[in-house]
This record gives C-alpha cells, sequence and structure tokens, in this order.
C-alpha cells in the first residue's frame, strides 16, 4: 500500500456475490491508518486515472509464478497510470472512476503472523452503505434515539448497561430465592423425605443454585427432586440423593415423563425434558413427595 511501506499486500481474494473482497497485510492497520487508506483510495477513484494492458517484450524475464508458461504465454502488465504496474491476466476498468467508492471493512488476523483487511467496491459497497443506513434507522426506533450514528451508538450502549444492571439484579433475587427454597428443602430432608423442587424459569442456573446449598443434607434413602421449565420449551430434571435411591427414582421419572433424554453418576441423575405435557409436573412431584 502506497505511504504504508511496513504493509505490504500478502496476499488477496475477491469476495463471490455480495461478500467482501480482502488484502493481507504483515500488521493490523490502526485506525488512523484505516481512514488514510480508505480516503487515498477514494481520491485515486476520483482522479478518473486510466488503466492500460501492455505486454512488453522484456517482460518475459520478470518474475512469474513457477506454473506460468513463460515461452508460449503472453506476459500482461496492468497499469494504473503512475500509481501501480503489476503482472495479471484478469479482466480490469478502463478507469478508475468506474470503480465508484471503496468501504474499508473489519480486519481479522490470519495464522497469528499476518492481518486480513476486508473491503468493498462500486455497487457492493453502494448496496452495502443503504442497507447499513436502513439498519441504522431500525435500531434507532428501537432504542428510541436519534438517527445519526453516534447517537444510536450511545444509546445503544445504555441499553447494554442497563441490561447488565437488570443481569445483576435478576442474579441476586434468584439467588435470594434459592436460599429460601434451600431453607425450606433441608427442613424437609431432615425428616428423612423426599423433596421437590420446581421454577418455571427454564435452564440449571436456579437448580445448580439450590443443589450446592442442601447436597449434603439429603439423607439416606431419600432423594431431591428439581424440575424446570414449562409447555412446549421442555426443561430440565435433576435427581441428587445417594446412588441407589438416585438410579431408583430416574427409573420411575421415565414413568411418568416419557419424552426425557437423561443419565447420571454417583449421585446426580440429570435429564433434559423434550417437552412438558399436561399433568406432567403434577406426577412428578406426585411421584418424588407421594
Amino acid at each position: 500500500m502506497d505511504g504504508y511501506d511496513d504493509l505490504e499486500t500478502l496476499g488477496w481474494g475477491m469476495g463471490a456475490g455480495n461478500d467482501m473482497s480482502y488484502v493481507d497485510v504483515p500488521r493490523k492497520p490502526s485506525d488512523d491508518e484505516m481512514q488514510s487508506i480508505q480516503e487515498n483510495c477514494n481520491a485515486a477513484i476520483r482522479q478518473n486515472i486510466g488503466i492500460t494492458v501492455e505486454t512488453p517484450d522484456n517482460a518475459q524475464s520478470d518474475k512469474l509464478p513457477d506454473d506460468y508458461d513463460k515461452e508460449g504465454g503472453v506476459v500482461r502488465v496492468v497499469k494504473i497510470g503512475n500509481l501501480d504496474a503489476n503482472t495479471c491476466c484478469g479482466t480490469h476498468l478502463r478507469q478508475t472512476s468506474h470503480i465508484s467508492l471503496l468501504l474499508l471493512g473489519s480486519t481479522q488476523s490470519v495464522h497469528s503472523t499476518k492481518c486480513r483487511l476486508f473491503f468493498i467496491a462500486g455497487d457492493r459497497a453502494i448496496n452495502l452503505a443503504t442497507a447499513s443506513i436502513h439498519s441504522v434507522r431500525s435500531i434507532a426506533r428501537l432504542v428510541s434515539s436519534a438517527t445519526t450514528p453516534a447517537e444510536v451508538l450511545a444509546n445503544v450502549s445504555k441499553v447494554k448497561e442497563n441490561a447488565t444492571e437488570l443481569k445483576k439484579s435478576e442474579t441476586k433475587l434468584l439467588t435470594d430465592i434459592a436460599k429460601y427454597e434451600s431453607d425450606r428443602v433441608k427442613a424437609v430432608l431432615s425428616t428423612g423425605m423426599n423433596a421437590f423442587v420446581y421454577r418455571a424459569v427454564q435452564g440449571l442456573d436456579f437448580i445448580n443454585m439450590v443443589v450446592a446449598q442442601v447436597k449434603e443434607a439429603v439423607e439416606e434413602g431419600a432423594v431431591l427432586v428439581l424440575a424446570s421449565g414449562e409447555g412446549t420449551k421442555g426443561g430440565q430434571i435433576v435427581i441428587i440423593g445417594d446412588k441407589d435411591s438416585v438410579e431408583d427414582f430416574a427409573t420411575k421419572i421415565k414413568e411418568v415423563v416419557p419424552e426425557i433424554k437423561g443419565g447420571g453418576k454417583g449421585g446426580r441423575w440429570q435429564g433434559k425434558v423434550i417437552e412438558w405435557r399436561k399433568g406432567e409436573l403434577e406426577a412428578l412431584k406426585k411421584q418424588a413427595i407421594g
């Protein structure tokens, strides 16, 4: 790249369809360099520099790929005014203005030794810019923001911060509820009886919180059955206790909740419910605590 001595092109690829093309360079360009590269490329496009193809006689001795037939082939040198000259067998535009514009995209580390710099040009770039504007407008409406990119970004950042705070509050609330349930379950288990815990929210977070606090309280011969989820979304079932009691109850579970897949080891069995059918949760609870 002209003006960036340590950013020579190591490889390149043309994107198919509306995909971005790329060049491989030795390192990741800085944000300022990215801006400068894009500006310089578009300045060259606007200059409407002529592109010519020559077949000089002395080009036969130039360095070419090993698989190129230097004797039977014709060496073509493509020149972009005084800006660039390279051997190439591809087709080319007549002048740089036909490119229309060029937009740089993201960068990606390649083989840990070089950087892949993506770019898009011409109608592809116009289509991408148009789609991006529409996307920014749609996001702006979702976050009740003006449509300028800076304001949209600021409002999205606020939404993310709020979501993070809500997640923290949810986790704290879930922890408090788990503590309450754990105290209740311990009281039941202390009598040597089985215990049952259910929460409609899917996932294992709540279940694992309870298990962590009560697993030592399960009396021999008893089990703690925990279930989550509801309806067509399915859910989870976890059983803890001594090995024999857990294995025995896991067999009984399949009689009342046939749409379950799972397994266990030692004093824990865990299964995934594909779908909670009508009456299955009630039947599971009844099977657990009678």
